[in-house]
């Protein structure tokens, strides 16, 4: 788990290259790789490499790594299944090390361009194959590492972060309309474009390849939508749930491979209580969870109970609201992009914990996508499905926000609003006939890139490494392929619920929970009225005014917050969705 970046000529008359533009590219984000770092360049190709160590803590495993045959790469992510692959590639490759880093290696010898259909795991690299001149890159199928690039100047510019490009000299520009899409939808990372012209995100599921005899660039989607749907799922309820739990214990079993501490992030929900239970058929478990005394939505109840069902090292965070904007600015730098939510601060104090004991930790990312766990899935359900299966679902999501978290656009001023007006959301949708799939399939496309995108900033900058046993590719295709009766009936995650209830392995208060929290905070009470944050706001925007009064109106900005403070309105997530936006803007040097 590291930081890659690179630079690769795609014109003939490309710019020059100093040496130590990609050592500038890498130091940027150094703790996303502090165990060691390196650089590697032919005349056209350079790559870089910050290393977290964590399967084969060795020097011979640092990167970029180039094999006997002269391919050489920069890998950031895992690969878990690197032991079984290791084993099947043995006698066709001469292994030095004991790392998946290799195996990636070995796997493209052997498979080509096609050794990512082989690997389990999450990954963004970067392979230089010197026989063919040729530079493969991919990321794995769902997003979870990132994985950006621009063209400038006849140069091909990659890294895991945005800033390690705008670190390489590159320019970074935005316009109103991409300013407005962000405040309008919150959209923290979309599939195909960022906030800045030019720089993309490398989709999910996707290679691309650099012929450097042609300097040509090609995409190659190897991971296609009818992949999410085609497992092959018994018919019987009960075979059903023994495959799916199967399945979903053996991603828990790989995915505590690691020659460093492990962590459970354990909420006290499902999904993080069910990794939590298969774990320790495994190893003695280490948790932690988020707590927030007085909030009611608060589940320190739930991941009490399952820590004390096995006697893990449990461990308990609370963020203070005091200390709010000091690490609200630090998250906005973490991130490398704008953010809207405080509960963002609590996740960065989690990790910042986490760090202390770990190196590794699990997450219940994913359940939520896979089984159809939110409202909008669950309104689906009880309009077109409850009534034909004769149950009614006892689920309920967490209360709304007073006014909808997708609201209009932010009170700017009317030049502005115009030139923004024809700002549109971009979603992969799907029609396929059937709604409930089509909804889950919009959510695991899109919301779930945000999700992915929160999490691998904050933990990469305390230096962990996060990983999802759910959103391992058996277990997805298997939960979007089954039938939505096996999905979803008194209950969501009803398979998932039936498998640990017949092993007797979570409390019933826990498994049959009705109500679904998200992870939480008392954050945003705090904000709705502290007079410290209307104070602390109202000086920082008039401090922006001079650098950013063409796009933004500070009389609309004190709207906000007059009507915040004096009559009642939640304008919490407007309000810092602008102010991280400025911050950024100006941090970045971004012009628009």
């Amino acid at each position: 788990m590291c930081g890659i970046a690179g630079i690769v000529k795609v014109d003939k008359i490309a710019a020059q290259v100093k040496p130590d533009t990609v050592d500038r590219m890498i130091e940027c984000n150094r703790w996303r790789g502090p165990d060691a770092n390196g650089v590697w360049h032919n005349n056209e190709i350079f790559f870089g490499h910050n290393r977290l160590s964590i399967i084969d803590l060795s020097v011979t495993s640092n990167q970029p790594m180039t094999d006997c045959y002269a391919n050489t790469i920069v890998f950031n992510g895992e690969i878990y299944n690197y032991k079984e692959l290791w084993k099947e590639l043995q006698d066709d490759y001469h292994f030095v090390t004991k790392s998946d880093t290799e195996v990636i290696l070995a796997a493209y010898k052997k498979w080509g361009k096609d050794c990512v259909s082989h690997f389990n795991g999450e990954w963004a690299f970067a392979l230089f194959d010197k026989s063919n001149n040729e530079v493969f890159l991919s990321r794995d199928r769902y997003g979870i590492k990132p994985f950006y690039y621009t063209i400038h100047e006849g140069n091909f510019y990659f890294a895991s972060e945005i800033r390690s490009i705008l670190a390489a000299g590159v320019k970074g520009k935005t316009t109103p309309d991409k300013i407005a899409l962000f405040l309008k939808y919150r959209q923290i990372e979309q599939r195909t474009e960022t906030l800045l012209n030019g720089f993309y995100p490398l989709e999910p599921g996707t290679s691309m390849f650099i012929d450097m005899n042609e300097y040509s660039i090609t995409h190659h989607t190897y991971y296609k939508p009818d992949q999410l749907f085609s497992a092959d799922i018994p018919k019987d309820e009960d075979e059903a749930a023994e495959a799916f739990g199967s399945l979903l214990s053996d991603s828990v079993r790989l995915r505590l491979n690691a020659d460093v501490p492990v962590q459970i992030m354990l909420s006290g929900g499902l999904d993080s209580s069910a990794i939590t239970a298969l774990a320790s058929e495994f190893m003695d478990v280490k948790t932690l969870a988020y707590v927030s005394p007085g909030n009611p939505n608060d589940e320190s109840y739930y991941s009490d109970m399952v820590a004390k069902l096995y006697e893990t090292t449990h461990q308990k965070v609370n963020a203070k609201a005091y200390t709010f904007y000091d690490n609200f600015n630090t998250v906005i730098d973490a991130q490398d992009f704008p953010t809207f939510s405080e509960k963002h601060v609590g996740r960065f104090m989690l990790y910042q914990e986490a760090a202390k004991e770990s190196t590794v930790i699990l997450e219940g990312q994913g359940g939520d996508e896979v089984f159809g766990g939110y409202d909008a899935v669950y309104k689906i359900f009880r309009e077109e499905y409850a009534k034909d299966l004769g149950v009614e679902l006892k689920m309920h999501a967490p209360k709304k926000l007073k006014k909808s978290e997708y609201a209009t656009l932010v009170e700017m001023n009317e030049a502005y609003k115009e030139r923004a007006g024809k700002s549109g959301k971009l979603v992969d949708k799907m029609k396929s006939g059937d709604s409930y799939r089509d909804r889950q399939y919009v959510i695991l496309r899109n919301n779930l890139l945000a999700l992915l995108h929160t999490g691998d900033r904050l933990q990469m900058y305390h230096s962990i490494e996060g990983r999802y046993p759910l959103l391992d590719h058996r277990v997805v295709e298997f939960g979007m392929s089954m039938p939505v009766s096996f999905k979803m009936q008194e209950y969501d995650k009803h398979l998932l619920r039936k498998y640990l209830d017949k092993r007797e392995m979570l409390p019933k208060e826990v498994l049959y929970r009705t109500d679904k929290k998200g992870f939480s905070t008392s954050l945003h009470d705090y904000l709705l009225s502290s007079v410290e944050s209307r104070d602390y706001l109202m000086d920082t925007f008039k401090g922006y005014q001079s650098k950013f009064s063409d796009i933004f109106d500070l009389s609309g900005i004190n709207k906000l917050i007059n009507e915040q403070y004096n009559k009642d309105v939640d304008n919490v997530r407007k309000l810092l969705s602008i102010y991280s936006l400025m911050r950024y803007l100006d941090k970045n040097n971004i012009s628009y």
